[in-house]
């Protein structure tokens, strides 16, 4: 698919069109492509004059989606890094997931998509995003469209360092990950499994207690300051930035400000009334947090997810 045919299909989802059973098989495509040949662990630098902008949770909620691109950071000239967990939850899932991909296909080097723990087919027939394809398409196209997203989060990078000292990651740390680099080894292009790197990249958390302990979400582990100062003298790190914990400020440092969570899902589930956060860096790694005032909103399905206020400039 060319840019500009991304660039068409971004701009029809701005208009509250979604895309036909065609073009996400074209797009998916597309994104399949590029992802493909990207590795494991991307590798960002942010130039002078240049921003990068850093996106939490997002969870199907179009508005917040809105709210980070019209923040004022041309996509264009500058990168977005998406930390995963894309759908469920809400309801403008597929607006969501149809308008990143457009971008990443019209914007391969700018924008970068990791996988978050709910991009695989467990949790989506569970929470939300399977029931929405069926919903917003007709049976017999349906489970093609679901399983075409599911084959593109299959592919998703796993983390991506930034500037040689920040870590970006869906939720954390591994046991079994020592050396960043180490990441590039293994085989991402598959469901998520039980248990390994590629789970606990996505579903672990950090905690105050030391060392890794069983995580109370029944998946991973939880890792103390210890573990993430060992892990980032060893891989000469200064901050990680992750997402995958609602924190109701909607950015919250901890570890002795080594770990910055960002949650940019404003009133999470319509009900929780968190702020939403995301974060911008320079090319001296230099963060400045972004909030989002919760916002008042219907989880169901929506004809309309886009404000005709919008100035996203695709």
């Amino acid at each position: 698919m060319e840019n500009n045919t991304a660039k068409q299909l971004a701009n029809k989802i701005l208009s509250n069109n979604l895309l036909s059973p065609d073009e996400i098989g074209e797009l998916t495509s597309s994104a399949i492509t590029l992802l493909k040949n990207e590795p494991n662990l991307l590798e960002i630098i942010v130039k002078p004059d240049q921003k990068l902008v850093v996106v939490g949770d997002i969870h199907g909620n179009f508005q917040v989606l809105e709210t980070v691109l019209n923040h004022g950071i041309n996509i264009e000239e500058n990168l977005y890094v998406f930390l995963g967990d894309f759908v469920d939850r809400e309801m403008n899932s597929h607006p969501v997931m149809q308008l990143v991909l457009a971008l990443k296909v019209a914007y391969p080097k700018n924008i970068y998509l990791l996988r978050g723990n709910h991009e695989c087919v467990k949790i989506t027939d569970i929470y939300g995003f399977k029931e929405e394809t069926i919903a917003r398409y007709n049976q017999e196209d349906a489970e093609e469209i679901y399983q075409k997203f599911i084959n593109v989060f299959d592919t998703l990078p796993l983390a991506a360092r930034v500037n040689q000292n920040i870590l970006c990651v869906h939720a954390g740390l591994s046991p079994l990950l020592e050396l960043l680099p180490d990441l590039n080894q293994i085989d991402r292009f598959r469901d998520v499994p039980v248990e390994g790197i590629i789970t606990d990249l996505l579903w672990s958390d950090p905690a105050e207690e030391n060392g890794y302990q069983e995580s109370p979400r029944g998946a991973s582990f939880t890792y103390g300051p210890d573990i993430s100062q060992q892990f980032f003298e060893a891989n000469n790190l200064k901050l990680m930035i992750r997402s995958h914990q609602l924190v109701m400020g909607g950015c919250e440092y901890t570890h002795d400000d080594r770990i910055l969570t960002i949650f940019t899902s404003d009133n999470y589930c319509t009900s929780c009334q968190n702020k939403g956060g995301f974060a911008i860096v320079d090319e001296n790694s230099n963060v400045e947090s972004i909030y989002v005032e919760p916002t008042q909103r219907e989880n169901e399905v929506q004809n309309e997810w886009c404000s005709v206020a919008s100035s996203i400039v695709i």
